[in-house]
């Protein structure tokens, strides 16, 4: 059984305009949701809120659009202790290969980064699938590079919610019928 993980992240930033260099940007929460890539079967999700530490204290802007206050964030494990929690969830402990799902490549360039930065493995499989250029190459718009938002209205799809890494990764994850064909769960597509 191959296994799609979903995944989101929320990360530090700034208004535009005055976001913060790539180099000093963290995460601040994440959310996978694990789906058997036959059945389209949910196997499970995963959450947790991370500490930053390069910059801790959040921006009036990114806690705005996230919802995540300071008092969240100072409670929450550092990266390399989420990491290791993660590391212990059974979805990624499956008999099959395990894909790397994003909706675009922010998600994984920021967590590759905050792994080499804490001398962490990748744990969140060996290959990698950008939900929104496979979203625009299904559709015969490889042109078209839509938010998370506008492809779920797109494909009829309400949005789990806006700006939280486990409510992000569901739609994207509700999305992988209109950017996986030939699966059995894209049948109705």
């Amino acid at each position: 059984m191959a296994v799609l993980l979903v995944a989101d992240v929320e990360a530090t930033c700034g208004p535009p305009g005055q976001q913060l260099d790539r180099r000093v940007r963290e995460v601040i929460e994440l959310g996978v949701v694990a789906v058997d890539g036959d059945s389209g079967e949910v196997l499970g999700e995963w959450s947790s809120l991370v500490r930053p530490v390069l910059r801790p204290v959040l921006s009036d802007f990114c806690t705005q659009l996230t919802g995540i206050q300071q008092h969240d964030v100072d409670g929450a494990p550092v990266f390399a202790e989420m990491w290791t929690l993660l590391q212990a969830w059974p979805c990624l402990r499956g008999p099959g290969a395990s894909t790397f799902c994003a909706w675009g490549g922010f998600d994984r360039r920021i967590l590759a980064r905050e792994c080499r930065r804490s001398g962490l493995p990748w744990l969140l499989g060996r290959q990698h699938l950008d939900l929104r250029k496979a979203f625009s190459r299904v559709r015969k718009r490889r042109w078209e590079s839509l938010g998370l938002r506008a492809a779920a209205s797109r494909a009829g799809v309400e949005p789990e919610g806006a700006h939280r890494a486990l409510a992000d990764a569901r739609t994207a994850a509700s999305l992988l019928p209109w950017c996986v064909p030939g699966r059995a769960f894209s049948a109705h597509c």
